[in-house]
């Protein structure tokens, strides 16, 4: 995972990587992420997630690539409710054990 370009770092052209796993939970209806501190083309599929708060409202957007071994994605945020603005970019990349 990369964190990349992020309006909370002292320097947005810092890259933090990390390491995520992800598993199906309760028989498959659930997808877990699992998040660590260890150090092109039309989307096969796109993730989101939003959380809708008056005073702090996030948005994540995701697309998995094609070939399903990378997902690059944004967070956006709102402070008020109404204008949102970037907040940082993510990617996560397929690692073959």
């Amino acid at each position: 995972m990369e964190l990349s370009n992020a309006s909370f770092l002292p320097d947005p052209n810092v890259i933090i990587r990390g390491s995520v796993t992800f598993e199906w939970a309760e028989g498959g209806d659930f997808l877990v992420m699992r998040q660590g501190t260890k150090g092109g083309g039309m989307p096969w599929a796109i993730w989101k997630i939003w959380r809708n708060a008056p005073k702090f409202s996030q948005k994540f957007v995701g697309t998995l690539s094609k070939n399903k071994k990378a997902i690059k994605a944004h967070w956006g945020k709102s402070l008020d409710g109404r204008n949102g603005q970037h907040d940082f970019d993510m990617t996560y990349r397929r690692i073959e054990t």
